[in-house]
């Protein structure tokens, strides 16, 4: 497709290293800065669109196998845009969904769009007055717990995304199926779960895979938390959870870690094999 050309031309002739007519190496970005707001209305109709994660998949395929970084723009207007029908932020998991959904694919860099008013429109969290939205006091919430795991996030290398539950927000894409130590995934809700592998090798407590796991749906339609089982196949003992900005070690029970989490929240989850 045209579109796949486009992402592909970027990809080798600006984010790439090329060299140049003398031999000369010209430096490329080195990363994908890729922008996609999922968050449709439609008249009194609102939605997600379903090439969403379609989307994510691809351009993070792109970036583990050419050896870039992945960043993400997220949507976090206070006013809908009618015009391209784009869902303002009613609430902070509608946050959550953009963000960890981009950070289940791999994404190093999250950027808000719009973050600032450039006039009097009214639609960037902070207004041409500086003063403050809702929609601000969220997005500094969802980066603080963020940030909690983040030096840990960074230490793994993003591999794929495995999808689990439902299936309604699940079409065209490429399940990499029970990765790593998980054996399986039961939920009610639609769950994306990224595959992470350890990136030198030397994480502490044998930890050499974790998973970023998403309830992926629309908050339009309700938060109401669903309870994700995740079973491992029996070599992790415990289990490093970040949620909610908070860490906390589970020793598992029958090799299960049970997880509630509403529509848009991610938690990241690191098998620990190591008992010291």
């Amino acid at each position: 497709s045209i579109y796949k050309e486009y992402v592909q031309y970027y990809v080798n002739n600006i984010a790439k290293d090329t060299t140049d007519e003398d031999g000369n190496i010209i430096p490329g970005t080195g990363y994908i800065s890729f922008d996609y707001y999922p968050l449709k209305i439609d008249g009194a109709t609102k939605s997600i669109l379903e090439t969403h994660l379609w989307n994510l998949e691809y351009v993070a395929g792109l970036c583990r196998d050419n050896g870039l970084e992945l960043r993400t723009y997220v949507k976090s207007a206070t006013e809908d845009d009618t015009t391209n029908k784009k869902r303002k932020i009613e609430n902070i998991n509608d946050l959550y969904m953009q963000i960890y959904s981009a950070l289940a694919y791999g994404s190093k860099e999250v950027i808000y769009y719009t973050f600032a008013d450039y006039d009097d429109s009214g639609i960037g969290m902070v207004e041409t007055s500086l003063e403050t939205s809702n929609v601000y006091n969220w997005a500094v919430q969802a980066n603080n717990e963020v940030l909690a795991f983040s030096t840990a996030y960074m230490n793994f290398t993003w591999k794929s995304a495995s999808y689990f539950g439902a299936s309604s927000n699940q079409q065209g894409l490429t399940s990499a199926g029970a990765y790593g130590s998980i054996s399986a995934v039961s939920s009610s809700a639609s769950v994306v779960v990224g595959n992470f592998d350890d990136a030198d090798e030397d994480y502490m407590y044998g930890a050499a895979n974790a998973y970023m796991v998403v309830n992926y749906g629309d908050p339009s339609n309700g938060t109401t938390a669903s309870d994700i089982a995740i079973t491992f196949n029996g070599t992790p003992t415990r289990v490093l959870v970040y949620e909610n900005g908070v860490a906390r070690v589970v020793t598992l029970s029958s090799n299960v870690l049970t997880l509630s989490l509403e529509v848009g929240e991610g938690a990241f989850v690191i098998p620990l094999t190591d008992n010291r």
